[in-house]
């Protein structure tokens, strides 16, 4: 099977900072997908970008993706149910950096909810853009609210994870630059190596030789 990845990188330049938003859009194999290696910062709640991901990366560690979040208020999200949509009614003051022309409004589907309503986790299909805290939330069409919540990965227990999506923020055009031109070779570069060997190193090979 060939390997094959489709890398969106959108660029936009931002109040204070450049911001690159790099999402794997398609891959095949679907091992493919999550190409971006990201590591805990001082909390669940901050994560810090290493690197593009090797064929070594991806043998060792699993996709995270970013799909959970906390209640600022134990139990605020007990009245909620898999199925309806939360808004984030404050993104566009705490984290104008999630919207770009892929997405436009923050609301997301509730996939799953705690039993005691302290965390729910929302489809994959829509995860939140990056980990954030300091969000008010509320359910669409009215009912609960809260605020003081934070998204975190779904899994806490790895402090080093893959994700295939990532937004950077950065300080000056020539970094920006740098970090689109950066994935874009190795993510490249990946897939060559992938499509030389494989993206596992665990197989049984027989040749029959002369």
């Amino acid at each position: 099977m060939t390997a094959t990845v489709t890398l969106r990188q959108e660029k936009t330049i931002l109040t204070d900072s450049y911001r690159v938003v790099s999402t794997i859009v398609s891959a095949s194999p679907t091992g493919m997908y999550p190409l971006f290696v990201i590591q805990e910062g001082f909390d669940a709640y901050n994560e810090v970008y290493q690197r593009v991901a090797t064929l070594d990366d991806l043998a060792l560690y699993t996709e995270n993706p970013l799909i959970t979040i906390v209640a600022g208020t134990p139990g605020d999200f007990i009245a909620l149910t898999p199925g309806q949509t939360i808004e984030i009614t404050n993104a566009l003051t705490v984290v104008p950096q999630w919207f770009d022309t892929y997405f436009v409004t923050a609301l997301f589907e509730i996939a799953t909810v705690d039993a005691a309503g302290n965390w729910l986790t929302v489809t994959s299909v829509k995860p939140f853009p990056t980990a954030a805290s300091g969000l008010a939330w509320a359910k669409t069409g009215g009912g609960p609210s809260g605020v003081g919540a934070k998204t975190r990965r779904a899994d806490t227990s790895p402090t080093t994870y893959l994700r295939r999506h990532w937004t950077s923020l950065l300080g000056t055009v020539r970094q920006a630059e740098s970090r689109v031109t950066a994935i874009e070779a190795y993510v490249e570069s990946v897939v060559d190596l992938a499509n030389t060997h494989g993206i596992t190193f665990e197989r049984i090979e027989t040749v029959v030789y002369p």
